[in-house]
């Protein structure tokens, strides 16, 4: 069970990893360009979940 568990938060931060970096790039996860303003937005949302200000 605890493997399981493992498994999946490792899953999961591994798709959320991704998910940050092709939005760095400019990305979205459907591999379309994103402007600017979303970029801007990304960051901010990472900032506040990593409780940054």
């Amino acid at each position: 069970m605890i493997r399981l568990i493992h498994a999946r938060a490792s899953d999961a931060l591994e798709a959320l990893n991704d998910d940050i970096e092709m939005a760095t790039n400019g990305y979205d996860r459907r591999g379309r360009e994103i402007g600017v303003a979303v970029l801007r937005g990304t960051a901010r949302a990472r900032d506040a979940a990593n409780g940054c200000t």
